[in-house]
């Protein structure tokens, strides 16, 4: 079964999405695990957890702004 045009863009879109979110955890995980390795614990437990925090905080700003679309 041939996918159409729609289809290929689409799976296109979702399999670059995926791929992209591993590379953007493992940069994320090694950026903190090389402070945590440097002795740099405030620095790296700030970073894990601004970041974290800082991503819920977009998420949740993200859905609201669609909701008023």
């Amino acid at each position: 079964m041939a996918l159409t045009w729609k289809q290929r863009k689409s799976l296109l879109f979702f399999s670059i999405g995926f791929l992209g979110s591993f590379t953007t955890m493992s940069a994320f995980t090694l950026q903190a695990v090389e402070l945590h390795n440097s002795n740099q614990l405030f620095t790296s437990y700030s970073y894990i957890l601004l970041t974290i925090l800082l991503t819920i905080i977009a998420t949740i700003v993200g859905i609201n702004i669609s909701k008023q679309c």
